[in-house]
């Protein structure tokens, strides 16, 4: 678990870089895809996509504790399913 005070020093270029994947989401309607019994919608990323997003949150999570001294402060390496 990532504790983090309310208020962390960040590189301006990584917290970009964030912000250009999760602005980048397939998340039109033509990339809907309907899945059988869920009433919401999803959408396909590519694997590059999903690898880009996970490589720029390790890096966003380790130049936090750079800047910030926090040693203790490790990327998320589980994966969801």
């Amino acid at each position: 678990m990532i504790h983090m005070a309310a208020t962390v020093l960040v590189s301006k270029d990584k917290l970009d870089e964030l912000i250009s994947v999760a602005r980048s989401i397939n998340r039109g309607k033509a990339h809907e895809i309907r899945v059988p019994g869920d009433d919401e919608p999803c959408y396909l990323q590519r694997k590059e996509w999903v690898d880009w997003a996970v490589t720029a949150c390790e890096e966003l999570v380790e130049d936090v504790a750079r800047l910030n001294g926090n040693a203790n402060t490790e990327p998320a390496t589980g994966q969801q399913g």
